[in-house]
């Protein structure tokens, strides 16, 4: 989600084999616990959040890694970014200019889409939302 004050981003990195770390850490151990290992999925999900006024080096990033990927043999031909939010629109054009295809999607959708995607390929997971209750205290 790409909105007007905060970016939201969820990033997949695949696992070679599913009881060993990725070869090379996404993250510093400063962030691991951004992070969740989903063994039916054969990979890391990623959780990141910045500020969307940084979205252009974020761009320039990704756009440089992808081809290093791809020469390498671990990426796909054209890359793909799923994205919801205004900010999708609005940077769409810097998306392009870094060679990266953006496939914008309607947020309640997504997020229906999404849950439908972890229920049937996560099993044995739960996931509950309640409202009225009081977080829990910290020890």
């Amino acid at each position: 989600d790409i909105g007007g004050t905060l970016a939201k981003i969820v990033v997949f990195q695949p696992r070679g084999c599913s009881d060993a770390p990725p070869a090379e850490p996404l993250l510093s151990e400063t962030y691991r616990e951004l992070s969740i290992y989903v063994p039916e999925l054969g990979g890391d999900l990623h959780f990141f959040t910045f500020e969307t006024r940084f979205i252009e080096d974020v761009i320039e990033l990704v756009g440089e890694h992808f081809p290093t990927m791809r020469a390498q043999g671990n990426g796909p031909q054209q890359l793909m970014l799923r994205a919801t939010g205004g900010g999708s629109y609005k940077h769409a054009a810097a998306f392009r200019r870094a060679g990266l295809v953006l496939d914008v999607g309607e947020e309640m959708v997504c997020i229906v889409i999404g849950l439908s995607f972890l229920l049937r390929n996560v099993p044995n997971e739960v996931f509950t939302v309640r409202s009225n209750v009081p977080p829990a205290a910290s020890a």
